[in-house]
């Protein structure tokens, strides 16, 4: 068992962390869940849902059984903490204003050790690691565009497009996608909808519910879409 009062290794912990995350599908799991089973008649038996062993459980697991940490998976941890730390300044310098879980969590990657009991909150690294890279992608992307991007038409042309995804983030507070990509011509296009089959890259028509430089998406030129659906 580990010791709650224990500490350990900052390189450790968050490999162990980044390799549970991986392990669970790049999902913060916050709970052990065991399988649901049914059993026939014939006594076989079905799983209809796997069991699945929180991020926090798994980490411990990975720290106490030191070998099952490669030496790749520390030098991994070590780029995720410097890059979380360049992150955090260059954010500061922009202004930006973190949450205070945001500060908490990357002010434990300030030391060589972390407490065990702060491991819970630790596992939350991965997630934030990986949603700051997939921006950094987007943003990548976007300014490699900013130049080329035109409007698709004017507000009410129907237009149809052959849509590459970039990017999809869910507002669970609307029950709605937004989705961002590129048009055959590579011109940006954005869009929001409440249906699943459209957050993906494929033939889609809407209408140009407006064009203008985004703020969000750094001033490029982005054609909002509206009354999308895959098309014929």
């Amino acid at each position: 068992m580990v010791v709650t009062n224990s500490t350990f290794s900052l390189v450790d912990a968050i490999a162990a962390v980044m390799k549970a995350f991986k392990e669970n599908g790049s999902k913060v799991e916050k709970n052990d869940y065991l399988a649901r089973t049914t059993i026939d008649d014939s006594g076989v038996v079905t799983v209809i849902t796997p069991g699945v062993t929180c991020n926090k459980t798994l980490a411990f697991k990975y720290l106490r059984e030191q070998r099952l940490l490669t030496k790749q998976e520390r030098a991994e941890a070590r780029e995720v903490i410097t890059y979380l730390q360049q992150k955090q300044i260059m954010d500061l310098l922009k202004g930006k204003v973190a949450s205070q879980f945001a500060t908490e969590l990357t002010a434990l990657l300030d030391n060589d050790t972390v407490p065990a009991s702060r491991l819970g909150m630790l596992v939350y690294v991965a997630s934030m690691y990986s949603t700051n890279k997939a921006r950094d992608q987007v943003e990548e992307r976007t300014n490699e565009l900013r130049q080329v991007s035109k409007a698709l038409g004017r507000v009410g042309d129907k237009v149809t497009i052959q849509f590459t995804m970039i990017e999809s983030r869910y507002n669970q507070e609307h029950g709605y996608y937004s989705v961002f990509g590129t048009d055959q011509e590579l011109n940006l296009v954005s869009f929001l909808t409440g249906k699943k089959e459209l957050v993906k890259s494929g033939k889609i028509t809407g209408k140009v519910k407006n064009a203008g430089e985004n703020k969000w998406h750094g001033g490029a030129m982005v054609t909002a879409l509206n009354y999308v659906k895959v098309a014929d």
